[in-house]
Order: structure tokens, then sequence, then C-alpha cells
């Protein structure tokens, strides 16, 4: 994980307004959750700081027709 740059916060909102689910994303790391493969342990261990932070609220929306 020491070669990411960016996290993504994705708030879903209801018809309301009100939150009901979050999604976190780290880039580089793939959105199917897997993983870099690292040299050592360590690399797994560090938690550096993030270069970028995105929050996105995202409001229900229909498909295109």
């Amino acid at each position: 994980m020491l070669s990411h740059t960016e996290e993504h916060f994705i708030v879903h909102l209801d018809t309301d307004g009100i939150p009901f689910a979050v999604d976190f994303f780290v880039s580089p790391v793939p959105h199917n959750g897997a993983c870099p493969k690292t040299k050592n342990l360590a690399e797994n261990l560090a938690f550096p700081s993030f270069a970028n932070t995105t929050i996105s609220i995202r409001h229900p929306s229909s498909p295109p027709p």
C-alpha cells in the first residue's frame, strides 16, 4: 500500500436524503479488493498518509432510457 495516492469515500443517499451506504476505495487497488503483491511484510504493516481524499455524495438516480 505504500504506492497508493488516493482514497475515495462515496456516501449513498436514499430518496429522503438519508445515508444508507458508504463505499471506500483506495487507488491504485482495484475495486475487487485485490491487493498488489509486496516484497516484504513491513510494507503491508505501514499506514502512510494519503495524498488525495475525495468524498462524493450520491443521490438516487434513474438509469438512462
